[in-house]
Order: structure tokens, then C-alpha cells, then sequence
């Protein structure tokens, strides 16, 4: 007889988990990874966390149904041109409470299969993790725990993922690494999950991770001469509603501008920019400048040499800057994207805000002393002053609390029966 009556809760455990789906609204967690590449050389390794629990686990049921959402972004084509467009790639894979993956999206280690002697996940509808297409490809990945038992379950609130990214250039050795972008309050799904908000425009950044359009970032840039540098940028949107469900983040077609600014338009409130440049153009180190007016349009997600944001090799500033010798700086500024204006289409999705990160790199180089081997280092631009200024006149607003960015924490589910 008990054999039966296993089976007989397996079942009974099963229904409830497949009715729960029915009653309990949809909530989630997910983090995005705005650069991943993968070439013949380049690769990234991702890892993911996830700490939500299923009632199965919670029960102690020698089964679960724990899983993940892995969603690639990906070019269009190996060209992985500035304005081009990007598509899907999703799969699932199967996960537990406290449980970590870790691979390699183009295969070079263990075939991109979790990697480290993990023998627990399985991947769902596809032979490995990779994002398997032609090199070079660009893309952006998303990864959630918006699955049928851990929504059942109540468990995949806000901060119970968390994500590392390495770009590894495996030939040579040089390698660089960021944290997932966590935004405040979870994934905020509606019925169909299109709502996947990772926007600045709900201040959900806390750690300034999204420029958006009333804001202002930095950075101090090295001389061509000195090292070489790559501006990488993935615009983000996510203030859909009924009334405009296109705006999230999940599509390939989202276009915004970015600017290289010396004169950032000043506000003289809280936020000291308005997200507007009165001049564009870089700082070098002794004061001066160089002024030009290139506002850069960009889609899905691109990772483009430093020249290409001064308007090409052919603009004077950026060869009267490269004659000068000098190191410099500039403001950084986000705009509406114009592509359908320009070339009378209705293709993209028009945002205004972006994740933007500065690699520089070079071999050999001499900085009036010499570097033997390589530099490779990545800093993720940040700004977060609109959330401070409305924070300053909100202070009960729960995006003002300082915690639940990229800090995990446990989640139990209540268990099949309502007990641990």
C-alpha cells in the first residue's frame, strides 16, 4: 500500500501545484547582464543565483519543478552593426533553492554545460547553455525565476537572483567582470509577462546602474595614443501599461542616442542636470576642449570604439585630440532615439535611457614608463541623481529605502500543506 499512497500525494501535489498557477498572481524576479559576446577568442561566463523555493522542495516531495528563464538578445547578424536590430533565444533550465549555474555562452568550456562539476541543472528544449549562432554576436541576456511552481509558490520576490558576468579573451588570458543590474521591486509582470522592467524611469536603479534621460554620468577617457577604448551601451526601457504594452525590455529594437557632452544643460534644484547637453564635446587634462556635436544612435546593445561617438575617424576634433597627446573626460548624456525619424520607418522602440560601461585595453603600451603584456579594465558608468532628488521630496517612497539591490536573501516557501 505505500507505494500507492506516495503516488497518490505525488498526484494530489501535482494538481495543486498546476491550480495554484490559476489563482495566485504572476510575480517574479530577474536581472539583466547588458554585454555578452561571444567570438572566436571572446567569451562570457555567466553564473547565476536563485534563492526562491518551490512547495515541493518546501515539502520534501522527491520532486520539484524549479526552474529558470535564461533569454538571449542577440544581433541580427555577425555584422553587429550600431543600429542593428536584435532577436530572441530562450530556454529553461532546471534549478533549486540555493542553488547556483554557472556557464559559458559560446561552448569553449565544457561545451556549455554548467560548468564546475554540476551535475544538478538540466537544460529544457535546448542541448546546452550557449548561445549558439555564428561568431561574433552581441547580445544582452536576461535571466529570471518567472516559472510556473515558483510563481505558485509566492517565492520569487525581489532579490532572490543574483548574477556575475566575466568576458573572458581565453587566447591571450585577459579577462574583465561585472554584477547583474538587479532593479528595485521585482520583474512587475502583467497577465501575458511582457512588463519586464529594467527602466531609470520609475527610479528603480538605486546604484545609478541606468543613465536616464534627466541624468548625467562621466567618465575620463585615455588618448588613443595611450590605450583603446570601447563605449558599451544597452538601451532599456520598461514603462509599459495597458495602454502601451510595447514598453518593456524584452524586444530588439529599442534605440536611443548617446552623447559625449562638455556643457550639461544645468536644472539648479535637487538634480543638478536636466539630462540635456548645451555642448557637446570632451574636456582634455589641462582645461581645454574639443567641441563636436554627435548624438549616437544605438539598438538592442553595441559595444563601439570611442572614435565612432566623436561622428568617425573623419571628425577634426577627434584628430585634433589624437595630435594633442592629452588625456581627457566628459560629461555622458542619454537621448531620445531617432532612427524612424530619420529614415521614415516605424521599426524601433524609442527610449531615452541606457546602461552604459568604458572598457580600455592595450599591449605594450608606455605611459612615460612602459606596461609589459596587457591592460584590459571595465568601469560601469553610473548615476543615480534622480532617484536622490526625488527621494529628498518622497522620503516614504519604498524606492527610497537603500536596501534590495544586489543583496540576496532566502525565501521559504509554506510547502504543499501549508507547513514547512
Amino acid at each position: 500500500m505505500r507505494p500507492k499512497v506516495i503516488l497518490s500525494v505525488m498526484v494530489c501535489a501535482a494538481l495543486l501545484l498546476s491550480l495554484g498557477a490559476w489563482v495566485k498572481d504572476a510575480s517574479a524576479d530577474a536581472i539583466l547582464f547588458p554585454w555578452v559576446v561571444r567570438s572566436a577568442d571572446v567569451t562570457t561566463v555567466v553564473s547565476v543565483v536563485n534563492t526562491a523555493e518551490t512547495d515541493a522542495e518546501a515539502s520534501g516531495l522527491p520532486f520539484h519543478s524549479n526552474r529558470i528563464h535564461i533569454e538571449y538578445w542577440l544581433k541580427d547578424s555577425t555584422a553587429n552593426l550600431q543600429d542593428e536590430t536584435c532577436h530572441e533565444y530562450n530556454f529553461e533550465v532546471t534549478s533549486s533553492k540555493d542553488d547556483m549555474v554557472t556557464w559559458d555562452i559560446a561552448g569553449h568550456f565544457n561545451g556549455g554545460l554548467p560548468m564546475f562539476n554540476d551535475t544538478s541543472n538540466e537544460v529544457i528544449a535546448a542541448t546546452n547553455m550557449t548561445l549558439d549562432v555564428a561568431d561574433p554576436r552581441r547580445a544582452f541576456l536576461i535571466v529570471d525565476n518567472n516559472t510556473d511552481s515558483l510563481i505558485d509558490a509566492g517565492t520569487n520576490v525581489d532579490g532572490t537572483m543574483y548574477g556575475e558576468a566575466t568576458i573572458i579573451e581565453h587566447v591571450t588570458g585577459a579577462a574583465w567582470g561585472y554584477i547583474a543590474y538587479n532593479a528595485t521591486g521585482g520583474v512587475k509582470v502583467t497577465d501575458s509577462d511582457i512588463n519586464l522592467n529594467f527602466s531609470d524611469s520609475d527610479h528603480r536603479d538605486q546604484q545609478g546602474e541606468v543613465i536616464g534621460d534627466s541624468e548625467t554620468t562621466q567618465t575620463t577617457l585615455l588618448n588613443p595614443n595611450d590605450a583603446t577604448t570601447k563605449l558599451f551601451v544597452t538601451p532599456t526601457t520598461g514603462r509599459g501599461t495597458e495602454q502601451s504594452p510595447d514598453l518593456h525590455q524584452r524586444q530588439g529594437n529599442i534605440n536611443t542616442r548617446v552623447q559625449l557632452c562638455r556643457f550639461p544643460e544645468i536644472n539648479g534644484n535637487n538634480d543638478p542636470h536636466t539630462g540635456d547637453c548645451t555642448g557637446g564635446g570632451i574636456w582634455n587634462n589641462e582645461e581645454g576642449g574639443f567641441s563636436f556635436t554627435e548624438r549616437k544612435n544605438i539598438v538592442c546593445t553595441t559595444a563601439d570604439n570611442l572614435v565612432d561617438f566623436f561622428g568617425g575617424a573623419g571628425s577634426s576634433a577627434y584628430a585634433q585630440w589624437v595630435a594633442s597627446g592629452k588625456a581627457g573626460w566628459a560629461y555622458i548624456v542619454t537621448h531620445r532615439g531617432n532612427l524612424d525619424d530619420l529614415r521614415g520607418t516605424e521599426d524601433f522602440q524609442w527610449s531615452d535611457e541606457a546602461i552604459i560601461g568604458k572598457l580600455e585595453y592595450g599591449t605594450n603600451l608606455s605611459w612615460g614608463g612602459s606596461i609589459s603584456d596587457t591592460i584590459n579594465t571595465f568601469v560601469w558608468l553610473r548615476d543615480n541623481s534622480s532617484l536622490i532628488a526625488w527621494c529628498q521630496d518622497n522620503t516614504d517612497d519604498w524606492r527610497c529605502d537603500p536596501a534590495g539591490i544586489n543583496i540576496i536573501h532566502n525565501k521559504y516557501a509554506d510547502g504543499l500543506f501549508g507547513g514547512g
